[in-house]
């Protein structure tokens, strides 16, 4: 039995779930620089209204059944499945009845997700044509508490991206369950991917659409709509999202007051995020805060 943080593991998956009848989510994260987090649950019951993240989510799937909505499909994730879910892609979750889960999922940022699968990858190959991989993780050929022992005990950015690698190289040449195909032509249209990175580097600030397509060289509306083909939501509510997904990043990694994430990202006060948090992932920052457990 070894000590981490306070956490009792002996090299079983119960030692970094939560214990039996505690509904909180625990939290781990890197010292390194690379700002990666792993998230652990035991029998998890909350449904996820549609959201994105900026990064990228691997989430193996311990026991229970979830059915996970992207791009207008649904598919059900079962236990000993592996999901991987591309950084900003718009999605939903619900647990089947009888609606409990446990599950351990890795945060990659998508600027690492990206870089680490390459840059062929990036503009349409493997995993980047693809929003969501479903695939059974014995297929893999990997076992999950070895692979998740030596990520955590990694000291270095180099150790956690020679890991990353090995995962994501896997899990890219592996047979899967189900790949939906983006609607690739518009995500990578120079437009898009222009107002998408204006939005990730002004995410605190209000962006004129109008501007941005006169930036490109688009009539308003045909951007807009083009916008939406390529992410899932028109730019102001892909910016809302953005938001709001920040805001999470920033309650689960700091301790800063919930009124100063408002305002770091973009919100016009505490009551402003509150509404437009609970929107996107059902309870508000402050509930949110309350159930996360670091470790």
């Amino acid at each position: 039995m070894v000590q981490i943080e306070g956490l009792s593991y002996d090299k079983r998956l119960d030692g970094w779930l939560p214990p039996a009848g505690d509904n909180r989510l625990r939290v781990w994260h890197s010292r390194s620089s690379l700002d990666l987090n792993v998230v652990w649950a035991r029998d998890h019951t909350h449904n996820y209204p549609p959201h994105l993240h900026d990064c990228a989510e691997l989430v193996w799937l311990h026991s229970g059944r979830i059915r996970l909505t992207c791009r207008g499909a649904s598919y059900q994730i079962r236990s000993g499945d592996l999901c991987v879910i591309a950084p900003n892609e718009l999605h939903s979750t619900a647990a089947i009845p009888p609606g409990r889960v446990t599950f351990t999922i890795l945060h990659i940022p998508g600027w690492l997700y990206w870089s680490l699968i390459g840059e062929k990858a990036r503009h349409g190959a493997a995993l980047a044509s693809e929003p969501l991989r479903i695939l059974r993780f014995r297929s893999l050929g990997m076992a999950f508490n070895p692979f998740l022992e030596s990520f955590l005990y990694a000291e270095s950015d180099h150790e956690h991206r020679d890991l990353l690698t090995q995962l994501l190289r896997t899990i890219m040449s592996c047979r899967h369950s189900f790949a939906t195909v983006r609607a690739e032509k518009a995500l990578w249209h120079p437009a898009v991917v222009h107002a998408r990175e204006v939005m990730a580097d002004r995410v605190d600030e209000a962006v004129n659409v109008s501007e941005i397509a006169d930036e490109v060289g688009l009539n308003v509306r045909y951007f807009i709509s083009l916008f939406k083909e390529g992410t899932g939501l028109p730019p102001h509510q892909y910016q809302i999202a953005m938001r709001v997904e920040r805001a999470r990043s920033m309650i689960q990694g700091t301790d800063s007051p919930l009124c100063d994430v408002a305002l770091c990202t973009g919100f016009s006060d505490q009551s402003h995020l509150n509404r437009h948090f609970k929107r996107s992932y059902g309870f508000t920052p402050g509930t949110f805060k309350q159930i996360l457990q670091p470790i």
